[in-house]
């Protein structure tokens, strides 16, 4: 729609109220009065009055109405050639009369009236205003209408302020989307003519909206060059012209805007947009105009702004086809000026020259840069030459990548020497591109060839630049003159290379990044090369990189510059030491490198002794200069090339290291030496760490200088004014001493302390779930080592130690802090102070003694004795106490050491056990977490240990040891279950001191039943006591009610335990924690009173066997006149009454009663079958009963009536000889009837099974029921029933491998291939039991073959009247190398056995892994001492194993226990290891010392406890273990259900089975059920059927 109104002739002015009324006259059908009224005061209903009211608020209110709210261009239609954003479409309004309503009309004609140039300048200007807001809004056709009425705003004459109005119309309609070409160039056209600078910004401003920010140039693309040329000039003018005012006028504030520099930032801005998105605008000339105003820009202002906006300008002409190249040289210097200015990082410069270095203008450009090097510049204007410099080096760098050109060296040297020094800038930037060119894996190899000369040029430039330099180390001249011209080292050397050191730090670090360069061109040198590069490196050594020296320390030993035939050979090593060796900042690998070359050259020292003297001289100094060194590495690894040194060196030179050494760890000054006066915590640590390892390396050859060193390590042990950590190194040494049997001193690498490290949370594990004490938390073991240590010291008892060096108190006396956690300094098995592991073979020339006498090469353990007593005594700090309490056992385990040391011995026993008695222990810092008890539980290892040294002790000490346990039992909750075990090993090896105190032991252990965490213990304590008689030949009567007492309490809290897990129906396995089954216990607590890690709690099912099997032995013990008194109270206790109030009585408890029925007056044993009565065929007559819970079988001889009675129960079986004496006839007596009976005897006697039966249980008082015997049918069924239950033994049978492990075996074939064993093996098995032959064995061979020998003729066997174990010998086993190879028919009985007995004389730790099987639970190690294989016992006559006396005789009066007067017997070391899965609760679980004597009993013990919980374990998962007698008891059980109530002969009727016809009308009995009757006639007659109870022949 092209819609004109046309323009008429003037018309008279129309008031803005006038317009109003005459659009409201048009509208008023649309809109209601309310609104309309609204709409003519400019606001909305909710509004406040206003009338300031413009007219631009009117029509948006009126098109808001008529148009809508929510958008105009919902509304949009199509109008003539483009209409503005908001034309108004066809749908307007319409009114009620049907009129359309057009706003745009309305405005266009509205703004006519008011903008004609009839009307007054006033209100023409404010419509014009009013208009410009709104006539985006609208088409182009009305935009245009009204710059027809209004271009004499905008024409040239018309005055400045008028126009500058007029821009605001301008500004509204250069933006509008509907122009054409004619429009945009008219209003171009308007844009250009000129206005002030002052107002630059409304053309700038017009021309952007214009040009859409540079995007749309069309079509003044011509003309837009020159008047931007124009613009930049007028108003860069006025921003400079405004800076200098703004800088004139100081009351105006520095932050505040200047409109001039806007403008021409805007500016800026604009030209930059339309040459990025219009290259093509500027041409040629237009183009070097445009650069030449930049080049202007960049050297007229320093504002960074207008830098950067000329610069981003730039950018993009240089990229411009038609730059000129005349104008590159200035630009290029511009350039370089601002980078030299602002620094090689500065971006835009930098990029510019990039691009131009990469583009048409590469090579004038670089031809540029090199000819700003060339021509010398003054020493004031150093920017550009720094620029160039760094744009070289980044083009070097770049070497051709990425479209940059290659430089050639040979120019770039040649430009440097003009540039070199002529400003420090210069020299700077000259440094860095020669480290660039190192540096640079790219271009440095074009160094090795012609182009090495710029390095030689470098070289060069440095040794002037040197020489200007002051000298700051005298010391380096003083080596330096000992370099002569035969070394290949002294071109540069002479120039002093140390006189670089300057204030100038930028020069210096420039410096320092030219040698490391070298580094990646050091394998391409040739040798000339390298060395040229050395004297460089010598030059600059306080600039060379520390890690450089790798390369020339090699390089010289390499060229045998070090050593021998080189006639310089000392001064180059007296040198490199200087410049490398003494230097703690060089690398650890260089240092070490020299350090080598000197023990080479002085292993390679033989004659030559001003060499050695040399040398020596070297390693003292070496020696002096530890003090300095900060690194404790370094420090450590100079210490060892010092002990190194002294190891072969003379005595002379030993004696000096060792006394340097001992003195600093001491911290005591040398005159002489003032250097030692003091050292570093951790410096004295690694010295001490390097005395334990030179002890270590003359341990094997050399015994005086071993001694020596001995000495000195007692003493630094002993000393509490050394550092902790550096007495635990030497502690941590001494406590590995050992000896093998010839007594040559050897050392273990980590002694077996794994379970009393855990008691202490000294280990891994037990560290992550140590108890923490309530007042702080116990710092982790890997926390860093460094850290502040404190409340470290331990005292006894409540006494606090003299010493604390942690302990701190202010000067004012104020309270001290609380104890800071600390740090452990040991952690079992961490870091031993020893860095390789020890020899493994014993020395050869250093000793223990005999007898305690010390010569030249025995080693006075005496010495280390005192310090461990001092110690414990008087106290120490915590770590040290804590490392002794936990190795200590360990190392008495090895008796031949101290055997000569008795006195030591008896001080250490007498020292723990006043400590254990009085409870005056140590007490552990509250912040470990640790308590007394944990304390007194070492202590209580120690001293069971000290129990394999009874030969050492009185009378008096062994009482001692005996009563300590018991009292620690009572005072020390923690360590009962040590106590316990301890007790175990003493019925063996104390059993007379033990036969004391039993009485108060017991009555302890019932006073701590409730602790359920040591039933098992408690348990297994009492099994085993009760087969040593000698332990309890005391006993009070008393004793063995009490014990029944304890087992009664044990059997109640088993019972509830078992019905919890069967409510609960949990898994035994699920609830079985993880334990360790390790060499050692490590799941010990400081504790040891933690329910959650033992096994009775999930395994109730052992403990419930065990009070039984205690019940059984100790009944069995007592003697046969008082067992009968006895009964009664074991039996009201085997029942109980379950949840529903039933009387319950067990199985375990049935056979318990059954043994005591069998064993309460009898102690005859087993019996056995009449031969009279073996297989007499129809000779004898036999019925069989069920007699309540047992089997009687009565045979009968027809013809002489002798009766053989068989009574099969749960517990064994009894044969018995019956034969009636039958008085021959008086005369006058009737003869009886010939045929009487087919069983007429020959005698005249007459008598059946019955009568007999009859006889021995019943009369005519009438018998209840339910306990009338059963008959069984003689048939097949009963015969078989009963020969299988024949088969069942009497005893619970078990089996036990045992496996002799000879000399330095590991593996499993060459273990079982073994036949033979030593003399103490052979004694140890006549011990474990009794030689038995397997040819048709009689008993339960546990699978060993009883017929064609393939396992052996004889094995060894045990057995009492409740046990029997048979042990499966693999030396006893044939061997059959040729065809058997590993032995595999050995292998599947020991593999298959749950218990395993270790007899290992390797000489080396047994791995558990050797014997890989399943079944294998528990191994018993044995491990002879020292003094076992040199000792050997001998057999009595009687076949026991015999040794003198514990207690030999002694004279009258007091004589001290010496090695003369009694021989120690030979020990050995006990200990249970268990498979990963399997509990472990062995007392044994800590290694126990047993003496040879006692080591059968003791391991047969423990084979038979493992076994009985390996039974009992392995069912954990299907069900219970049944014993053998459970097994007896369960089949006469099956029987009465089989034959009861089946009418076989009018039987009972119990229980309920059959019909009554069957029963004969007699009442069924269930289990369980009440029963009624009447006494009468001595019995019991059933209620209502007293016949039935009358009527013998019903089960007769």
């Amino acid at each position: 729609m092209d819609w004109n109104p046309g323009r008429g002739a003037p018309q008279a002015p129309v008031s803005s109220s006038e317009l109003d009324k005459k659009i409201y006259g048009q509208i008023q059908g649309v809109i209601s009065g309310q609104v309309l009224a609204e709409l003519m005061s400019g606001r909305t209903i909710s509004d406040a009055p206003d009338d300031n009211v413009s007219a631009s608020t009117f029509t948006a209110r009126l098109k808001e109405f008529t148009v809508g709210r929510k958008s105009l261009t919902s509304l949009r239609g199509a109008s003539s050639r483009g209409t503005g954003p908001a034309a108004i479409s066809d749908s307007a309004s319409t009114s009620s009369h049907g009129k359309h309503v057009d706003p745009e009309m309305a405005f266009r004609e509205r703004y006519l009236l008011q903008l004609d140039p009839n009307q007054p300048l006033k209100e023409r200007i404010q419509s014009l205003k009013a208009a410009s807001k709104d006539v985006e809004l609208y088409s182009v056709d009305t935009l245009m209408a009204l710059w027809g009425v209004a271009e004499d705003f905008a024409r040239a004459t018309t005055p400045t302020d008028v126009r500058i109005v007029g821009y605001d119309l301008l500004l509204a309609s250069v933006g509008h989307s509907g122009l054409d070409l004619d429009e945009r160039l008219k209003f171009f056209n308007l844009i250009t003519i000129a206005l002030p600078a002052a107002h630059a910004n409304l053309q700038i401003l017009a021309l952007e909206r214009l040009t859409q920010k540079g995007k749309l140039l069309s079509p003044f693309e011509s003309h837009l060059p020159v008047f931007l040329d124009n613009l930049l000039d007028k108003v860069f003018e006025a921003a400079l012209q405004a800076r200098f005012r703004h800088k004139r006028q100081r009351s105006l504030r520095s932050n505040d805007p200047i409109g001039e520099e806007v403008n021409f930032m805007n500016l800026l801005v604009l030209v930059e947009n339309i040459v990025k998105r219009n290259p093509d605008t500027y041409r040629s000339d237009d183009l070097a105009t445009l650069v030449d105003k930049m080049h202007s820009i960049f050297t007229r202002t320093a504002v960074s702004d207008d830098i950067h906006r000329a610069l981003a300008i730039s950018e993009c002409l240089i990229t411009s086809p038609s730059f000129p190249v005349n104008r590159v040289a200035p630009f290029v210097d511009v350039l370089c000026t601002l980078v030299g200015v602002s620094g090689f990082l500065s971006e835009s410069p930098t990029r510019c020259l990039h691009v131009m270095l990469t583009g048409r203008l590469q090579q004038v450009t670089l031809d540029c840069l090199l000819d700003f090097l060339s021509i010398p510049r003054e020493e004031g204007k150093p920017d550009v030459l720094v620029g160039a410099l760094s744009t070289l080096d980044h083009v070097l760098v770049m070497n051709g990548a990425d479209g940059f050109p290659i430089i050639p060296l040979q120019s770039l040297s040649l430009a440097f020497k003009s540039v070199w020094r002529s400003s420090r800038a210069s020299t700077l930037d000259c440094l860095r591109i020669v480290g660039r060119l190192l540096h640079d894996d790219q271009v440095n190899h074009r160094l090795l060839g012609e182009d090495w000369t710029i390095l030689e040029t470098a070289l060069d430039e440095f040794a002037n630049l040197a020489n200007k330099l002051p000298s700051v180390d005298e010391n380096v001249l003083e080596f330096r003159s000992v370099v002569t011209s035969s070394s290949p080292l002294n071109r540069y050397f002479s120039n002093s290379w140390s006189r670089l050191l300057t204030d100038d730090f930028e020069v210096q670090n420039r410096l320092r990044c030219l040698p490391s360069g070298l580094e990646g061109l050091w394998n391409d040198l040739n040798k000339d090369q390298k060395f040229s590069v050395i004297n460089f490196f010598f030059m600059l050594e306080p600039f060379v990189e520390d890690g450089l020296w790798e390369l020339v320390v090699p390089f010289m030993v390499d060229e045998r510059l070090l050593c021998p035939p080189n006639e310089n050979w000392e001064r180059h090593l007296e040198i490199l030491v200087y410049l490398v060796v003494l230097k703690p900042s060089r690398t650890e690998s260089a240092r070490c490198r020299v350090l080598q070359e000197i023990k080479n050259v002085r292993a390679s020292m033989h004659e030559d002794q001003d060499g050695i003297s040399f040398l020596d001289h070297i390693a003292l100094q070496i020696l002096d200069s530890l003090a300095a060194e900060p690194k404790m590495q370094m420090l450590s690894i100079l210490a060892n090339f010092t002990i190194d040194y002294a190891l072969h060196a003379s005595m002379e030179i030993f004696d000096n290291v060792l006394e340097r050494f001992s003195q600093s760890i001491g911290a005591k000054m040398i005159p002489e030496f003032s250097v030692w006066t003091s050292l570093p915590y951790e410096a004295i640590s690694v010295l001490s760490t390097c005395l334990v390892l030179l002890f270590r390396r003359c341990l094997p050859l050399y015994a005086v200088k071993t001694l020596k060193i001995y000495k000195v390590l007692v003493s630094i042990a002993a000393s509490q004014t050394i550092p902790d950590k550096a007495r635990l190194t030497a502690i941590k040494l001494l406590s590995r001493l050992r000896c093998n049997p010839s007594r040559a001193v050897k050392l273990v690498s980590v002694p077996d302390s794994q379970g009393l490290a855990a008691i202490l949370c000294r280990t891994e594990s037990s560290a992550h779930t140590q108890p923490t004490s309530h007042q702080t938390n116990r710092v982790s073991f890997n926390e860093d080592s460094q850290m502040v240590r404190t409340g470290r010291s331990s005292a006894i008892g409540s006494s606090r130690s003299e010493r604390s060096r942690s302990a701190t108190r202010s000067a004012s006396g104020r309270e001290k802090l609380p104890p800071r956690p600390t740090h452990p300094l040991w952690m079992y098995a961490g870091p031993q102070g020893q860095n390789d592991a020890p020899p493994a073979e014993a020395s050869l020339v250093v000793y223990i003694s005999t007898d305690g006498s010390v010569s030249g090469r025995t080693l006075d353990i005496s010495k280390w004795m005192d310090t461990i007593n001092e110690i414990l005594s008087k106290g120490d700090d915590w770590e040290i106490i804590s490392y002794l309490l936990v190795h200590l056992p360990s190392q008495l385990s090895n008796s031949a050491m101290f055997d000569g040391d008795a006195l030591h011995i008896q001080t250490l026993h007498n020292l723990i056990v006043s400590q254990l008695q009085t409870g005056k222990v140590h007490s552990p810092p509250t912040t470990t977490g640790m308590k007394q008890g944990d304390v007194a539980l070492c202590l209580l290892h120690t001293l069971t240990v000290l129990v394999s040294y009874r030969e050492r002790f009185t009378k008096k000490q062994l009482d001692d040891t005996v009563r300590a346990f018991l009292t620690s039992m009572e005072k020390w909750d923690g360590a009962r279950k040590c106590c316990i075990h301890a007790l175990a090993l003493c019925s063996y090896e104390l059993p007379h001191q033990l036969d004391k105190y039993l009485d108060g032991v017991v009555q302890k252990m019932s006073q701590i039943i409730t602790q359920s965490h040591l039933a098992i213990d408690i348990l297994e304590f009492l099994g085993g006591l009760v087969r040593l008689p000698d332990a309890y030949r005391s006993t009070k009567p008393s004793l063995f009610r009490t014990i029944f007492g304890i087992c009664k309490e044990y059997l109640k809290n088993s019972r509830r335990e078992r019905q919890k897990q069967k409510n609960l129906s949990i898994s035994r396995t699920s609830n079985v924690p993880t334990r360790y089954s390790t060499t050692t216990v490590e799941g010990a607590t400081s504790a040891e009173t933690s329910n959650l890690n033992d096994s009775q709690k999930d395994l109730p099912e052992y403990v419930f066997a065990l009070a039984y099997h205690v019940i059984t032995f100790w009944f069995l013990t007592i003697e046969i006149q008082e067992r009968s008194s006895h009964v009664g109270w074991i039996s009201k206790n085997l029942g109980y009454q379950d949840d529903h109030g039933n009387e319950v009585m067990e199985e375990q408890s049935q056979v318990t009663l059954d043994m005591m029925h069998r064993t309460a007056y009898s102690d005859l044993g087993e019996t056995m079958p009449s031969p009279d009565f073996i297989d007499q065929g129809n000779k004898i007559m036999k019925k069989t009963w069920l007699v309540g819970m047992s089997i009687v079988t009565v045979e009968t001889f027809k013809d002489s009536g002798l009766t053989q009675i068989v009574k099969r129960q749960a517990s064994g079986t009894t044969y018995a000889i019956f034969h009636q004496q039958t008085a021959p006839l008086p005369p006058h007596h009737v003869q009886p009837r010939s045929n009487f009976s087919s069983y007429s005897s020959v005698g005249g006697i007459d008598i059946l099974p019955n009568h007999i039966l009859l006889q021995l249980s019943s009369t005519i008082t009438p018998m209840p029921i339910p306990m009338q015997p059963i008959i069984l049918p003689d048939d097949d069924s009963t015969r078989r029933a009963i020969s299988i239950f024949d088969r069942n033994d009497t005893v619970d049978g078990h089996k036990a491998g045992v496996i002799y492990v000879s000399e330095a075996q590991t593996s499993e074939a060459e273990i079982l291939a073994n036949t033979t064993g030593t003399t103490l093996y052979e004694d140890f098995l006549s011990g474990l039991g009794t030689k038995v032959s397997l040819q048709h064995a009689k008993f339960n061979t546990q699978g060993l073959d009883r017929d064609a020998r393939s396992d052996g003729t004889h094995t060894y066997a045990w057995r009492d009247r409740v046990t029997e174990i048979v042990f499966h010998v693999t030396t006893m086993m044939p061997t059959d190398l040729e065809h058997d190879p590993q032995c595999v028919n050995k292998k599947r009985h020991i593999g298959n056995d749950f218990v395993n007995i270790i007899y290992n004389d390797s000489g080396l730790p047994f791995d558990i892994g050797t014997f890989k099987s399943q079944f294998n639970y528990v191994n018993i190690i044995i491990t002879p001492d020292s003094m076992a294989v040199t000792h050997r016992l001998t057999s009595k006559s009687d076949g026991s194993l015999g040794h003198s006396s514990t207690h030999p005789k002694k004279k009258k009066g007091k004589q001290p226990v010496t090695m003369q007067s009694v021989t120690m017997q030979p020990c050995f070391k006990v200990q249970t290891v268990c498979s990963p899965s399997f509990p472990h609760i062995s007392p044994a679980a800590t290694p126990k010392m047993v003496s040879a004597s006692n080591l059968p009993g003791f391991v047969r013990q423990l084979a038979l406890n493992a076994s009985v919980f390996s039974l009992v374990w392995s069912n954990r998962e299907g069900g219970e273990h049944v014993s053998s007698w459970r097994n007896r008891l369960r089949a006469i059980a099956k029987l009465r259900e089989r034959y009861a109530n089946t009418g076989v002969s009018a039987n009972v009727s119990y229980p309920d089975m059959g019909t009554a016809e069957d029963r004969g009308g007699a009442r069924s009995y269930l289990e369980g059920d009440a029963w009624k009757g009447t006494l009468m006639m001595g019995g019991l007659a059933e209620e209502n059927q007293m016949n039935l109870s009358l009527d013998f022949t019903r089960w007769t």
